[in-house]
């Protein structure tokens, strides 16, 4: 991905973590709705209105079927696990949708375990999500609301680092909920600027906001997608970004992540040199931090650095030890295409560790199957890696049907591993939650393409009588047909 194109899809991640409000019926200062949801999967019920005065409540949205979100629960049980004794209460708000039913939302809170360290409630007549995503206008999830300790909203955004600022800021009571509420107002007055592409009055609203509030990272990283991706102002984008830095020297996690979001394999406009710098100063204080190193060593392999970066992956995997995630993520970067030559052993040996370290969880198997297949290129070792995942996911319906259908779909995979996307759906659909009509329609597409075409032609008309969803319907038609036809 050219530089350019890196800039323009983070310039849309920014805008949606600013936490933009249209505050027609709930924004900054309103009043917190009640959560009166169906269902209550996981924790006692909560009452909003009962933790006034006492209470801080994060109020996030998500679903199963959304990788962001999925991707944001290990954040949020830190959040609640850190910040619970001090009265922070995380709660995610899941909307019931036919891909995402209460079964589904059990199995999967089940699966996740105590990794999912917060309470967890299903909206099954989507009556909060009304209420709260509805009613501030918030196009996609995850989104989470902060209500503060008097029960109105205080914030609302993408729950990542700026959320754990503002709480930060509650429990040291720095928080200044009119200060908030003025900044949403200049925001909103941004929005027509913002889908216009006024960059002009955009950013002379940013340095407003940031003028009343000097420590905004957020949005002096807004100015430097605006300078980067649609000014073409290199050097006022890379001051930006030197801003920015220096506004959060002294948080790693932050560091790290903007970092990651800056780097990129083309290195010509000099963005990645004030990512390095950062990258250096910050891992002085916090040498073993796996996210400064994870991004350290992208910035030194996006750098043509090729012996720098080999090194410090090794130091770093070792440094890793132990730690499954860091080194399942770790891996994952390792073996991305552009350094899948130089770092195919080290990935492997890094989700190695992983398996070694956490050797029940199914995810650092599928790191090592697509290590061993897209980097390594032996496919009966990947195969077999393949083989300990079904084993380790059994009872996990949606990961098995995830895997399945990549495997009979993707790119790299399709015709490859049919027999073991077949032992991956059939192991599906004996897992709870297994026999919706998603996962008889991958079923019955690994049933056919192993040569079982009756059986696919019985499951395919399964999945058509139960699906509701009409679009759907048409596609698992067209799919019918194609087995009808052995094509």
């Amino acid at each position: 991905m050219s530089n350019a194109r890196t800039i323009a899809a983070l310039s849309v991640v920014w805008l949606m973590m600013s936490g933009l409000v249209r505050a027609e019926t709930l924004g900054i200062g309103s009043a917190a709705p009640a959560l009166n949801v169906t269902d209550w999967v996981k924790g006692e019920a909560i009452d909003i209105a009962a933790g006034k005065g006492k209470t801080i409540y994060v109020v996030e949205f998500w679903a199963t079927w959304c990788p962001s979100c999925v991707a944001s629960i290990p954040h949020l049980t830190n959040i609640q696990k850190e910040l619970g004794p001090k009265g922070v209460q995380v709660i995610g708000v899941t909307p019931g949708r036919e891909d995402n039913t209460l079964d589904k939302v059990k199995n999967f809170v089940e699966a996740w375990g105590d990794k999912m360290g917060y309470a967890v409630a299903f909206d099954g007549k989507r009556d909060v999500a009304k209420a709260y995503m509805e009613a501030s206008e918030q196009q996609g999830i995850p989104t989470a609301f902060v209500i503060d300790k008097s029960g109105r909203i205080a914030w609302i955004g993408f729950p990542d680092r700026m959320l754990d600022a503002t709480i930060n800021e509650m429990l040291a009571g720095t928080f200044d909920i009119g200060l908030a509420m003025r900044v949403a107002e200049i925001d909103k007055s941004l929005e027509a600027a913002r889908w216009d592409g006024d960059w002009k009055k955009v950013l002379a609203g940013l340095d407003r906001i940031i003028a009343l509030k000097p420590n905004s990272p957020d949005r002096v990283m807004e100015q430097f997608f605006i300078y980067a991706n649609y000014l073409d102002d290199t050097e006022k984008a890379k001051r930006a970004a030197e801003r920015a830095f220096d506004m959060m020297r002294g948080d790693a996690d932050y560091t790290a992540g903007l970092a990651m979001q800056i780097i990129s394999e083309d290195a010509a406009d000099g963005y990645n040199a004030v990512a390095e710098a950062a990258l250096e100063r910050s891992l002085v204080k916090n040498p073993d931090h796996a996210g400064l190193r994870i991004a350290r060593f992208r910035s030194l392999a996006a750098a043509g650095k090729d012996g720098e970066a080999v090194k410090f992956a090794a130091e770093t995997i070792d440094i890793f030890k132990g730690q499954a995630n860091d080194l399942s993520e770790f891996a994952g970067v390792l073996s991305s295409p552009p350094r899948a030559k130089l770092c195919g052993d080290l990935a492997l040996r890094a989700a190695q560790l992983a398996i070694e370290a956490d050797p029940e969880e199914p995810r650092h198997y599928l790191g090592q199957f697509y290590i061993l297949w897209e980097c390594k290129k032996d496919r009966d070792a990947a195969a077999r890696a393949g083989q300990y995942l079904v084993q380790k996911a059994a009872g996990n319906a949606d990961f098995l049907n995830g895997f399945a259908w990549e495997l009979l779909t993707g790119a790299n995979t399709k015709g490859k591993f049919n027999a073991l996307a077949l032992a991956a759906a059939e192991a599906m659909h004996k897992s709870p939650g297994g026999d919706s009509w998603t996962h008889l329609d991958t079923l019955a597409l690994a049933k056919f393409e192993n040569g079982a075409v009756e059986d696919a032609i019985a499951l395919e008309t399964k999945a058509i009588s139960l699906c509701d969803n009409e679009f759907a319907k048409i596609t698992l038609q067209g799919s019918l047909k194609r087995f009808v036809k052995g094509e």
